[in-house]
């Protein structure tokens, strides 16, 4: 947790700010301030030497508006430090058929863009850095950039380039493993149960054949999603499959797939378990 992480390298006076209320009790549990909200609602809060911005950006609707309300909430001088998924390196990072393109991120950044961000808004670049973080087993390529409160004055958008992102969409589109996979279990008939009801196979559903599959039901761990139907199919919780040994298992996730089939080894299954 980061900001565990930063009291640890001895940071002291830290905030934590969140929708989720078990978010907020976790960390004043942790005896770590926290209130419960966002940006938008607490524009009343005392002003931050620091404000941390990270995996946020790129989930936000209004941009624009996020960075003014977070201004007002920062001293003058004061940093913004923001870490967004790096759009210019997705074409590289190709683990999952447009993983970026999940329905959660609806902004995508580079470092012009993020230069950009900061002259509409009156801040200078204080350091940018391009990096690479593990999620599960995959890897995903992001950008740190460390903004100054500076108030300077308002400049123009400079050219943005999309060629990165051109390069990821034609490289992602031409993979054929995949849907070769999915083809043949529509050639064959082979009844399968569906480890995934996320937005991977929902993107999947959307390019490839697999709701042409004879699809038996799907699996998920998330119980938010057991009981609901996919396809007039019924999503289950895992323990589903000790009912049917011999299926077999397409397992379609964008990330902890191994762990996943390491589980689903782990029940004593007698069928494929075919990855994605």
């Amino acid at each position: 947790m980061l900001l565990r992480d930063l009291r640890c390298r001895g940071y002291s006076q830290l905030t934590g700010m969140d929708p989720s209320a078990k978010c907020v009790e976790f960390l004043l549990v942790e005896d770590i301030d926290a209130v419960q909200g966002s940006f938008f609602t607490h524009t009343d809060m005392k002003n931050f030497d620091c404000a941390i911005l990270s995996g946020v950006l790129e989930h936000i609707c209004d941009v624009s508006k996020m960075i003014d309300a977070i201004k007002v909430l920062i001293k003058t001088d004061g940093l913004l430090l923001v870490c967004v998924p790096d759009s210019a390196r997705y074409y590289i990072y190709d683990n999952v058929p447009f993983d970026y393109f999940n329905i959660e991120h609806i902004n995508h950044f580079d470092e012009t863009s993020l230069l950009n961000l900061g002259l509409l808004h009156g801040m200078s670049i204080r350091n940018l850095q391009k990096t690479d973080i593990h999620i599960g087993t995959s890897m995903q390529p992001v950008i740190f950039c460390a903004y100054v409160n500076d108030d300077r004055p308002q400049t123009d958008w400079v050219q943005y380039s999309r060629e990165r992102i051109r390069d990821y969409v034609a490289r992602t589109s031409s993979r054929t493993a995949t849907n070769q996979l999915i083809d043949d279990l529509v050639s064959s008939g082979e009844e399968i149960v569906i480890w995934g009801a996320g937005n991977y196979s929902s993107r999947l559903l959307a390019t490839t054949a697999l709701a042409q599959c004879r699809i038996a039901f799907w699996v998920d761990s998330d119980r938010h999603k057991q009981g609901t139907e996919i396809l007039g199919r019924p999503v289950r919780e895992p323990e589903a499959l000790m009912r049917h040994l011999g299926a077999t298992v397409l397992v379609a996730v964008a990330v902890y797939s191994e762990e996943i089939m390491a589980e689903i080894s782990s029940m004593g299954l007698t069928g494929r378990i075919v990855s994605l």
